[in-house]
């Protein structure tokens, strides 16, 4: 991956003074300091959760990963039967991530994503 090139001129010399010289030669890119995740299932394509609203597919494996961002969040990646072709599905609905952690161990089952709205009036994503 290729480093940005910085001129020391355009580092303020405050911080220029706390660096020594080696680390103002390269600004390292946002992707090689994030940290790496899994990825699940690299071989299938990803599809929509749009494009499976209320369509029969087969949740055959999934995956739990943390947010990468909010620590309290979780997200599933699963790779589904669709149209007798597997493909991945990745959602962080709490309501599906949630079902989804109750029947890991009963895989694999049949379902479809639906579209529902709450008491509240909230739309949220669910499987049945």
């Amino acid at each position: 991956m290729e480093k940005i090139k910085i001129n020391e001129e355009d580092i303020p010399l405050e911080i220029r003074n706390n660096l020594n010289t080696e680390n103002t030669k390269t600004v390292p890119q946002l992707s090689e300091v994030m940290p790496k995740q899994e990825i699940a299932f690299p071989e299938l394509e990803e599809i929509g959760k749009d494009e499976l609203l209320n369509v029969p597919i087969i949740i055959e494996e999934v995956k739990f990963f943390q947010s990468t961002f909010d620590a309290e969040k979780e997200f599933v990646v699963a790779k589904i039967m669709v149209n007798e072709k597997w493909k991945k599905i990745v959602n962080g609905s709490k309501v599906i991530v949630e079902k989804l952690k109750k029947i890991e161990d009963k895989l694999p089952v049949g379902c479809k994503i639906v579209r529902k709205t709450s008491a509240e009036n909230r739309k949220y994503y669910d499987i049945e």
